[in-house]
């Protein structure tokens, strides 16, 4: 903690410093300190996924559904917006595609929809819920070896179902 303390010390308007505390906050189950630095992360950089991506996970721990679908569905918004490569590279937010960053961007996305399907599911949004996990499986799981674990967890390195569970996860919830 002391190290993320330093780094917003140094560099208050860096979102990095604010998101990653807000991860180890989440680890010490200081849930209201979390909110607060992923807030202040997102208004410092409110391009970054990952921090809508990570609230939204936070608010449906937190079972603050309809927020968590709102964060999810802005975490997609901006990982669409990644996929346009052109506008991203004449604003200066990314490097040039390679296959790893193409790669690292499509999981994440398809991560999102995972979340976002799980929170709808929650809220006994059925329609919603398989429209996103038929969106993963049309756009991504042919594509990609997408592996994820269901539900998920904030450090979420080795999320695994493959095509076929996807499958099985739409078969069960949306026939």
């Amino acid at each position: 903690m002391l190290d993320f303390n330093k780094c917003i010390e140094l560099k208050p308007n860096n979102s990095d410093g604010y998101g990653n505390r807000g991860v180890l906050k989440v680890e010490l189950k200081d849930y209201s300190g979390a909110i607060e630095d992923y807030s202040k992360a997102i208004e410092l950089d409110p391009r970054e996924g990952i921090w809508y991506s990570n609230m939204g996970l936070l608010r449906d721990l937190l079972k603050d559904y309809d927020i968590a679908i709102i964060c999810f569905s802005k975490a997609i918004e901006l990982r669409l917006l990644e996929s346009d490569v052109p506008y991203n590279l004449k604003n200066g937010w990314h490097k040039p595609p390679t296959f790893d960053n193409i790669s690292a961007r499509m999981n994440a996305l398809a991560r999102n929809y995972h979340y976002r399907s799980m929170t709808y599911e929650q809220l006994g949004k059925t329609y919603e819920a398989c429209k996103d996990l038929k969106e993963i499986q049309r756009e991504y799981a042919n594509n990609y070896s997408l592996q994820f674990e269901g539900p998920g967890t904030f450090i979420d390195n080795q999320w695994k179902v493959g095509p076929q569970n996807l499958e099985k996860r739409i078969n069960k919830l949306c026939n």
